[in-house]
């Protein structure tokens, strides 16, 4: 989380720059990574509460074809989209 929110501060700035902390976009930041916490946490909760037929079901999806996401809901088809997109981009970034 750290490098997340240090490269989300230093956004715009050039190496050498001085950079000017603005309380108001560390307060953003924190309240970013509280809330990625907490959808973290939410996110085990639930898992937790699974018994082993839904385990299985869950390791057994496959979303990285077209046929596989037709078969889902708007709202899920759209959350794979935006993880494929994330997963794209993040490497990419990395090189930069």
């Amino acid at each position: 989380m750290q490098h997340l929110t240090s490269a989300s501060m230093n956004a715009g700035t050039t190496a050498g720059q001085d950079l000017n902390l603005s309380m108001d976009r560390l307060v953003s930041s924190r309240n970013f990574t509280n809330k990625l916490w907490n959808a973290g946490k939410f996110i085990l909760f639930n898992l937790e509460q699974l018994d082993d037929r839904e385990w299985q079901q869950l390791a057994g999806a496959d979303f990285s074809s077209p046929d596989a996401l037709a078969d889902l809901p708007l709202a899920e088809r759209w959350v794979v989209s935006a993880l494929h997109q994330v997963s794209f981009i993040t490497p990419l970034c990395h090189t930069q």
